[in-house]
C-alpha cells in the first residue's frame, strides 16, 4: 500500500535471490508514485512478472510506473445470501467499518442530511452500524442508530442477512488519496443480497468499481434528493428489492466468490 511495505517487501524478495515475482497492491496510500518518494514501490512495480490491482485507477498506475503485465483481481467475500431475510417492515438499512474523516466523510454526511426525508417514506426505519468507528457517528443520530460496535465474523454476515439495503458511508472522492481504494466491505454487501448506495465520483475506485456492477442493485447518488429516490426504489416494494437483491447477490456469487479469485491469483503466480 505504502512505500514502507514496498521496502520490506524488496528486502525479503532479495534475500532470497530475487527470484521472479507477482505484485499484488490493493492500495495505495501516496498522492503518487515518485522516484523521489516511492523508488522501492517503483522498482517492484517494474521487476514485478505481473501486477494484480484492485482498482482500475491502480492499474493505470501502475502502467504508469513500467509495469509489464497488468490485470484486476477483484475483492472478495466469504459471505452468501442463504439464511436472507425476506423483505418487510421495518426496512433496515446497515453501514459499516471506518467512518472517516475530511472530504471522505461526504457520504455519511449526506445519509445524516437525507434521514428526516427517508423516514417521511418509511416511518419505522432502522439504521444498524457496526464497527470500530461508532465514537464518530455524528451527534444527529444519537437515539437514530443502533451502534452493534465490533462484531465476530458471524454475527456481522447475520446482521447484513437481516437488513434490507446497504449504504457505503464513505466517498473517498477523486482529488484524494482515497481514490485508489475500493472497500472491501462493499463485496460483502452484495454477496448478502443486499442493494447498495454510495456516494463518490469519477476518477474514484469506488466509482469504477460501482460502474462494473449490473444495474439495478446499485445507486451513485449526489444530493439528498437522489438518495431519496434510490431507497425508494429499492425498497418501495417487495418486488424491487427482490429483484435488486437477487442481482446483488448473482453478481457476487459469479465475480466476488473467494474460490473464484484465489484461481485467478494461483493462474497468475503460476506464469512465474
Amino acid at each position: 500500500m505504502h512505500e514502507w511495505d514496498a521496502s520490506r517487501a524488496c528486502a525479503l524478495w532479495e534475500g532470497v535471490g530475487k527470484p521472479p515475482f507477482v505484485l499484488h497492491v490493493m492500495d495505495i496510500f501516496h498522492e503518487r508514485l515518485s522516484e523521489g518518494e516511492t523508488p522501492k514501490f517503483r522498482r517492484l512495480i517494474r521487476e514485478a512478472t505481473h501486477v494484480l490491482c484492485i482498482s482500475a485507477n491502480i492499474a493505470a498506475e501502475m502502467r504508469n510506473n513500467g509495469a509489464k503485465s497488468v490485470s484486476l483481481l477483484p475483492l472478495c467475500s466469504g459471505f452468501s445470501v442463504d439464511g436472507r431475510q425476506p423483505f418487510g417492515s421495518p426496512l433496515r438499512v446497515v453501514v459499516s467499518g471506518t467512518l472517516w474523516r475530511g472530504d471522505s466523510a461526504d457520504a455519511f454526511k449526506l445519509l445524516v442530511d437525507s434521514w428526516p426525508a427517508i423516514k417521511q417514506q418509511f416511518p419505522a426505519v432502522e439504521l444498524h452500524y457496526c464497527g470500530a468507528s461508532g465514537k464518530q457517528l455524528p451527534r444527529e443520530f444519537l437515539g437514530e442508530i443502533l451502534d452493534h460496535g465490533l462484531l465476530s465474523h458471524a454475527a456481522y454476515q447475520d446482521l447484513l442477512r437481516r437488513c434490507h439495503l446497504a449504504y457505503l458511508p464513505v466517498s473517498h472522492p477523486s482529488h484524494t488519496v482515497g481514490r485508489f481504494s475500493i472497500p472491501s466491505r462493499l463485496a460483502d454487501y452484495l454477496a448478502c443480497g443486499l442493494p447498495v448506495i454510495a456516494s463518490t465520483d469519477p476518477g474514484s475506485g469506488i466509482f469504477s468499481f460501482l460502474s462494473s456492477l449490473p444495474r439495478g442493485c446499485v445507486a451513485n447518488v449526489a444530493d439528498t434528493k437522489a438518495l431519496v429516490q434510490a431507497v425508494m426504489a429499492f425498497a418501495g416494494d417487495s418486488v424491487c428489492w427482490a429483484e435488486a437483491s437477487t442481482k446483488a447477490a448473482s453478481y457476487a456469487r459469479q465475480q466476488l466468490r473467494v474460490e473464484n479469485v484465489r484461481a485467478e491469483l494461483f493462474r497468475q503466480l503460476d506464469r512465474c
